[in-house]
């Protein structure tokens, strides 16, 4: 079966270099032979474009050759097209900053000559050289001018390209419905299979940031049947590691680290700085999340280097943001600390509102445990502007963060309310069921394409040649055939009896998860019952306020109750009374109970009360006091 495989590719390689090859000796003659430098000029750019992907530096140098003709030549018409190339050609080599000089030259170029195509083309570039840096807003000013001029013109064949770029821009400024309008507009402006292809790809990731995956990875596995079919490896290595995304988001950690991976082979075979940056970001994000420790703080240091290297602002304060966040769930308070800072300061200066926050909330969860509780509040408060109309994963993170707040500041009301709209959040994100819908497309999707593949090959084996020896070898390959779909039957059974035992283990997982919801739910009603009644009924029908409830001693059978002002003599045991008392209540001593929030400092062996009377503090009990 592999030699079939070597034997399609190596005669597709074969067939494609030598037409590649032949177009590019044609151009080199016309180019050597040419007597006019405008029409050599155009020769220049045609070929530097063939180039461009193979041979990035010959390509470079004949656009320079170009644009030196064109300028002497006073051409205007290639002199603009110098200019996209070059932007073209800086954008591969990821230094924006420079396309972004050659696209301004492209739209004074195109003003001056009132070229409404060049100014379309120049806003295009623009917005996509500037979201590449982080300047978000830009970008989305950019398209939107490209966009105006084309339907004020009636560039038809422009919109679907701008509407793209405008798609992604609105993606990454949190506009999700906006992106997705653009989007959808455009895949009816178009019936280019490139062109579809990303705009499938640029769809779904805008999906998948809307918790929508079972749709995300319909639209994603069409996306990456094109790029198979065109054979378009770039594509191919983007929809590999946005489908590693939806994963990740649908917590299946180990298919979501193949995808990166196979991402991450396209880009390190093509040396695109880049992508294999986002991958080794994204594979240290998902082994975090899997509890594979080990690659983690290698992957996220290589990852802030890649983009420090290339100016990448957006990505590089995602990595900091990561790597701090890596910190902090280990309570590496001070690393955690400074990366989140500088992630934060790198994320204000590009200004998008759920970055920001996400990060404010990690900061806020970093100040609770260190117990600078204003500061912490400072962080949450200003996260939850910048949340109020968000509906994502980063905001449920964010509600946890601030119920958990107002918990360790003793704010248990409050704290409560704050956890039954997360919850609340949490099951309208993510359901089993949809999990289970979008791995099942997925291995419909691989089972089907490998079945075309298999096809593919058979046709090209019968026509390689006619001789009896081939037949005898087609023979032989139609009974691999036969012995590959059986074993593929068989193993399309295994994978359906997987998938309905995936499906039953989710739906037992969910189960127990609205089992843990509704005990949850019981234990917050009785804190919350607490914290409203405010005080606690005695078998002697005494009302003690739980404000000025102190300590609880026991004796034999008895109990002890000292409160600010007195002291209460009743019958019964630590653990009965331990059960009515809210969170701020722990045992210190198999005859203690203590008031927290009566604590003025404590030791290995002891508690002094702010009354100064001392409570022993057992080994056994310590733990109740860590935080």
């Amino acid at each position: 079966m592999k030699k079939r495989y070597i034997l399609f590719f190596i005669f597709m390689f074969a067939q494609s270099f030598s037409q590649v090859n032949s177009k590019l000796d044609s151009l080199t003659n016309l180019i050597n032979t040419a007597d006019i430098q405008n029409q050599k000029a155009k020769l220049l750019l045609k070929r530097s474009k063939i180039l461009m992907l193979s041979a990035i530096n010959e390509s470079y140098n004949d656009v320079v050759a170009a644009l030196e003709i064109a300028e002497k030549e006073n051409d205007k018409t290639n002199q603009l097209e110098s200019y996209n190339q070059l932007s073209s050609i800086y954008f591969i080599k990821e230094n924006h900053q420079k396309a972004l000089e050659f696209d301004l030259r492209a739209l004074l170029l195109s003003e001056k000559e009132n070229d409404n195509l060049g100014k379309i083309n120049a806003y295009k570039s623009m917005s996509k050289n500037q979201k590449a840096l982080g300047n978000i807003k830009e970008s989305i000013l950019n398209a939107e001018k490209a966009k105006e001029i084309a339907t004020k013109n009636n560039f038809v064949k422009e919109l679907a390209s701008i509407n793209n770029t405008l798609g992604v821009a609105y993606r990454n400024n949190n506009d999700f419905q906006k992106s997705l309008n653009v989007l959808n507009e455009a895949l009816t402006q178009t019936q280019n299979k490139k062109q579809i292809a990303l705009l499938k790809m640029n769809k779904a990731n805008t999906l998948t940031e809307m918790m929508r995956l079972d749709e995300a990875i319909e639209n994603h596995l069409e996306s990456l049947a094109i790029n198979e079919e065109l054979n378009d490896i770039k594509g191919k290595q983007q929809v590999y590691n946005n489908i590693g995304t939806l994963f990740k988001k649908a917590k299946q950690y180990d298919k979501s680290a193949q995808y990166y991976h196979k991402s991450l082979k396209i880009s390190r075979a093509n040396n695109t700085k880049v992508a294999i940056a986002v991958s080794y970001d994204n594979l240290a994000t998902v082994y975090d999340l899997a509890n594979k420790k080990d690659s983690v703080i290698w992957y996220r240091k290589n990852a802030i280097a890649l983009f420090e290297s290339i100016n990448d602002e957006k990505n590089t304060a995602r990595s900091y943001h990561n790597l701090g966040n890596y910190q902090l769930l280990r309570d590496q308070l001070q690393d955690a600390e400074k990366n989140l800072l500088i992630a934060l300061q790198k994320r204000i200066k590009i200004n998008v509102p759920i970055d920001i926050a996400s990060t404010k909330t990690n900061l806020g969860v970093l100040y609770d445990k260190k117990k600078q509780f204003d500061i912490a509040e400072i962080f949450l408060n200003d996260a939850k502007i910048l949340l109020t109309d968000i509906v994502s994963d980063k905001k449920e993170d964010f509600l946890k963060a601030y119920s958990n707040h107002y918990k360790l500041k003793g704010e248990l009301h409050t704290a409560l309310k704050i956890k039954e709209e997360q919850l609340i959040l949490k099951d309208s994100l993510l359901h089993s069921t949809e999990i289970v819908n979008v791995i099942k497309k997925e291995n419909d999707f691989v089972s089907k394409n490998q079945n075309e593949k298999i096809i593919k090959l058979q046709l090209v084996e019968d026509n390689l040649s006619k001789s009896k020896t081939i037949y005898g070898i087609i023979i032989f390959f139609v009974f691999l055939l036969a012995m590959y779909s059986f074993i593929r039957w068989k193993k399309s059974d295994y994978n359906k009896r997987r998938i309905v035992n995936e499906k039953q283990a989710i739906e037992l997982e969910k189960i127990q998860i609205e089992e843990q919801h509704l005990s949850t739910i019981a234990e917050l009603n009785t804190v919350k019952k607490l914290v409203i009644e405010d005080y606690l009924i005695l078998k002697n029908n005494k009302k003690i306020y739980l404000t000025e409830l102190e300590y609880i001693k026991s004796e034999d059978h008895y109990l002890e109750v000292f409160t600010i002002s007195k002291k209460e003599f009743i019958r019964g045991t630590i653990s009965e009374i331990l059960a009515q008392l809210p969170p701020n209540f722990a045992q210190s001593h198999r005859s203690f109970l203590v008031n927290k929030n009566f604590i003025k400092t404590l030791n290995n062996s002891e508690i002094i009360l702010k009354n100064n009377v001392l409570i022993p503090l057992t080994r056994k009990y310590k733990d109740n006091f860590k935080d």
